[in-house]
This record gives structure tokens, sequence and C-alpha cells, in this order.
């Protein structure tokens, strides 16, 4: 998953931030997946209060693009059976 700023118009730029962090995938250290399998990235502009950051993707505060990049898609993605888990705004 990354996102872009918006706010820059096209070409949108990755968004810059203290952990100089602009991707979670399966290859980002220390990634934490729940036990049954799945994982929650927390998109967000503030450092997660817990001050864990293995599932944070910083957010610029205002709008952003996402995206979610595959390489050597699998027949499903590449014949649009694939639908990727909706997004869940979760307030505190």
């Amino acid at each position: 998953m990354v996102i872009d700023d918006v706010s820059r118009r096209p070409p949108y730029n990755l968004v810059g931030n203290e952990e100089n962090k602009y991707v979670i995938s399966d290859r980002t250290p220390e990634i934490q997946f729940n036990d049954d399998g799945s994982l929650d990235i927390l998109i967000q502009h503030d450092r997660p209060a817990d001050g864990d950051v293995a599932n944070w993707l910083p957010a610029p505060d205002g709008p952003i693009m996402m995206a979610l990049r595959t390489y050597i898609p699998s027949e499903d993605i590449r014949e649009g059976r694939y639908a990727p888990p909706e997004l869940a705004l979760v307030k505190e």
C-alpha cells in the first residue's frame, strides 16, 4: 500500500515523513499480522499513541491518493476477480 500527497497536483509525490516510510508490504520490517492472518494498516497523520509504528503508514494532514501495487499479479488480479478489502474509518 502506497499513499501520495494529492495537494501537489500530478505528478503526485510520496508523503515525506519523519520515519522515511513510504510503503507497507510483505517486506516491511517488523510488520505485525493479526492472529487470523489479516493485516491492519494504520493510515494516519499522527504517530500511533502506543508508539508501535510497524503497521503505520504516515499520511499528510489532508487528502491522499492510495494505490495498491501488485508485482507479478495472480490470475484473479489480472482478470479482475480480486477486490481488495474495504477500508474502515476508525475514530477513537
